[in-house]
């Protein structure tokens, strides 16, 4: 637990967060790995936990139905996959898939809910931080389906 808990609090997500709470987090953590290949979350299955991605490169897609898979983002060593997990109905909006090994850290996410609800700084402090997690994949999933659009213009126009 006492590498677990170094882990965390060298990550850059929880980077600054005072030692109780992340040996707190570190009690409902657990490390796992995934293959080249292996999926980590699919659309529509519970969103019961979500991932410090300590080694790897993940690929985050959607399936916009009768077109091909888009991939929004790929997310690397340092950074953090999944905000399912906060938002009810806790289902997964998207499909990630390592793109090679990848090392990560799973954070439960109900227990983080609710340590959130009875620490209110904590929990704003881990709101802040998702938010911007939040933003930075909205903002990917607009530029993706802007150039998607573009194609299609392009490739439909009058010419």
């Amino acid at each position: 637990m006492k590498d677990l808990t170094g882990k965390l609090s060298s990550h850059p997500f929880f980077e600054g967060l005072d030692m109780k709470t992340i040996e707190n987090i570190a009690s409902f953590s657990k490390e796992v790995t995934f293959e080249e290949g292996e999926f980590l979350l699919h659309t529509g299955e519970p969103a019961d936990q979500f991932y410090l991605i300590l080694h790897g490169n993940v690929m985050i897609e959607i399936s916009p139905g009768h077109h091909s898979d888009v991939n929004i983002q790929n997310v690397e060593d340092g950074e953090v996959l999944g905000w399912s997990w906060l938002i009810p109905p806790y289902k997964w909006q998207f499909d990630a898939k390592a793109n090679d090994f990848i090392r990560a850290i799973a954070v439960d996410g109900s227990l983080l809910r609710a340590m959130c609800r009875h620490n209110h700084d904590t929990g704003f402090e881990i709101l802040t931080r998702l938010i911007q997690i939040v933003a930075k994949r909205l903002q990917a999933t607009r530029l993706q389906f802007w150039d998607i659009y573009k194609m299609h213009y392009l490739m439909s126009g009058p010419f």
